[in-house]
């Protein structure tokens, strides 16, 4: 497989994650990897949850195939039946628009394809960066480095070299950069052969963990904070101590058992429980979402919580005072709401593909659903006359996009903890980072 990956969207600023603005749209941008609907997706319901007050649109366009590099025969990037040049032109730049009330951005990561040396990586990045992104989009490119694979396989020095060279480019241009490479190198390297990753027989396409650890390292670089909220609540007089993104009311019971409501102001990100090894594979990870729920001066003994009404684990109250994390847990109703979300989400790319497929036919094939022949097309549209062209499919999208932003609105839920006293049956079960319903 040759590799191609870029994430293009819309915001008006980039200060600690993107600073999305209501009505921004954001294209995720790729190959056969944005194809496969993980990181991607993820990356998404990031977005999504972290911007509850704001109706986006958020499209991913990935097809497999070619990716663009410079050849002795082209001489140049710009071969538009043969590179992801046209697949840009042809359907990114429909969505994504051009809206000059707001600032749009181009993240750009891909991997290696042919002989290309890392500086060849670079300059085409820059000159496709400079051409297309902000020639064609007005917007503001965003370097993220290359891919990261199974390691095992050797090319580490090659990897980290092109990561960090795209780094500095975007630096010198005084464009966003993150070097994500040097974040994924130690567990990709570590895991390398484990099958935890999910890598494939060609050491190139990961699984759901490999694809959650990228969009975690993606989140990390771009500024994203991995606190979702926090609660502290003090079991000896019941009362909240401490909150920041999430309150707490109705607190009543006794110290033994007790029951409050807790509301956030943003749920964590969703990823399908396939993705569930990227939390095992070894070393951890530097940034996961945090949604703490810290309980103290509990009597010693173990503890049973549930939310709305479903039991998600068991814990000692030593543990509880040091603090759970309640977005990694797959048991609880609101990781299951996540998944819906996500599933709403993979519903739109139904339409959106099934409309495309429609309008744009393209030389030899007539699905567009084809990874090999996505990027030939014959449509001569350019501009704001394929902006023009492509109006009613993009408008039909947008009853979607309004189910997304309410399946992204946090709900209000209601816990219970009580003690389980010695010699009963404890009713749950501490489930850290598993069960829960897979969506894939």
């Amino acid at each position: 497989m040759k590799w191609l990956l870029f994430i293009v969207f819309s915001a008006t600023a980039l200060a600690g994650d993107l600073a999305l603005t209501n009505g921004s749209r954001v294209v995720i941008f790729g190959d056969s990897i944005t194809d496969a609907h993980f990181y991607s997706d993820y990356l998404a319901t990031w977005w999504l949850t972290q911007n509850p007050d704001k109706l986006l649109h958020i499209y991913v366009e990935g097809r497999g195939g070619d990716s663009w590099y410079v050849t002795a025969t082209t001489g140049s990037i710009y071969d538009t039946t043969h590179t992801n040049n046209a697949r840009y032109e042809r359907r990114a730049y429909a969505l994504l628009g051009v809206s000059p009330a707001q600032s749009n951005f181009c993240t750009v990561m891909f991997g290696h394809n042919g002989d290309q040396t890392s500086a060849n990586f670079v300059s085409n990045a820059w000159i496709f960066s400079t051409n297309y992104v902000i020639g064609s989009n007005s917007a503001t490119p965003v370097l993220l480095g290359t891919n990261p694979k199974d390691l095992a396989t050797g090319g580490t020095a090659t990897f980290q070299s092109t990561s960090t060279n795209m780094a500095y480019v975007g630096t010198v241009s005084n464009w966003p950069a993150s070097d994500t490479i040097a974040t994924c190198i130690p567990v990709f390297t570590n895991n390398a052969g484990n099958g935890l990753l999910g890598f494939s027989g060609d050491t190139t396409h990961p699984g759901a963990a490999g694809h959650l650890r990228l969009a975690f390292a993606i989140i990390k670089n771009l500024g994203g904070s991995s606190n979702i909220s926090s609660v502290t609540i003090n079991a000896a007089n019941l009362t909240c101590t401490a909150s920041n993104g999430a309150s707490i009311s109705n607190i009543t019971g006794t110290s033994r058992s007790f029951s409050f409501v807790r509301r956030v102001s943003k749920i964590p990100m969703a990823w399908d429980l396939s993705a569930s090894n990227c939390f095992v594979a070894l070393p951890d990870s530097s940034w996961v979402p945090n949604e703490t729920l810290t309980i103290s001066n509990l009597t010693s003994g173990t503890y049973s919580i549930t939310e709305d009404g479903t039991n998600f684990g068991t814990y000692s109250s030593a543990t509880l005072a040091a603090g759970i994390n309640l977005a990694t847990n797959t048991a609880t109703p609101d990781f299951a709401y996540r998944l819906e979300l996500l599933g709403k989400f993979r519903d739109l790319h139904g339409i959106d593909r099934t409309n495309f497929d429609r309008l744009i036919p393209h030389v030899g094939v007539s699905d567009y659903d084809s990874n090999a022949d996505g990027e030939y097309q014959t449509s001569n549209l350019r501009g704001s006359a394929l902006i023009s062209a492509l109006s009613d499919e993009v408008a039909a999208l947008l009853p979607y996009d309004t189910n997304i932003f309410n399946a992204a609105q946090p709900l209000p839920r209601t816990f219970t903890v009580t003690r389980v006293e010695q010699g009963t049956l404890a009713i749950g079960r501490k489930v850290a980072i598993g069960g829960g319903v897979n969506l894939r």
